[in-house]
């Protein structure tokens, strides 16, 4: 849901973990990370954001191709389906292997 936040362009604040942390160091300044059962950090986040909204704004304008192209609906989709067309065709390799070997 964030991302899909970030890709329309509205300044968010997400709970932390590993991967959003990775996600955020890579298209610096997008977004805002906060420890999901600290109330007060998620209360300075926001006012970061309230207080800097045309900063975020800008710099999510400038990452919105790089963002589109790597986290869109669309990207998403054809990557699952590349994936999942490359997996069956290498069962399809082996199962033929298989066949020959018996």
């Amino acid at each position: 849901m964030e991302v899909l936040n970030i890709l329309c362009g509205i300044p968010s604040i997400i709970p932390r973990t590993s991967a959003r942390q990775d996600f955020v160091a890579k298209y610096k300044g997008i977004a805002e990370t906060y420890y999901f059962q600290d109330a007060r950090e998620l209360r300075i986040k926001v006012l970061e954001i309230l207080l800097n909204k045309n900063k975020y704004l800008e710099i999510l304008v400038e990452n919105k191709d790089a963002l589109y192209e790597g986290h869109s609906i669309e990207n998403y989709t054809y990557r699952v389906h590349t994936e999942y067309e490359r997996a069956v065709k290498k069962r399809i390799r082996f199962n033929i292997g298989q066949e020959k070997s018996s």
